[in-house]
């Protein structure tokens, strides 16, 4: 792997770890506004709120496993 390409990966990675942050943060904000709200917009938050989750828990999935990638690749 040249240099360029170390540079490239993390640019991916930094980009993966923002996504996963900015629906982190989606998921907390609703679920904060789900609890707060009134009877006749709980549905709505529900669903944002799930979601948010989905996308959340999918991005740290994600995450898990290009990490697991990327630490067996410099293992070698």
């Amino acid at each position: 792997m040249t240099h360029n390409n170390n540079r490239f990966s993390i640019f991916l990675l930094e980009k993966d770890v923002l996504e996963y942050h900015n629906a982190k943060n989606k998921y907390n904000e609703y679920d904060e506004q789900y609890h707060s709200c009134p009877i006749e917009l709980k549905d709505e938050y529900k669903q944002k709120k799930s979601y948010w989750y989905k996308k959340y828990i999918s991005k740290m999935k994600y995450l898990e496993e290009k990490n697991h990638y990327y630490l067996l690749y410099q293992a070698f």
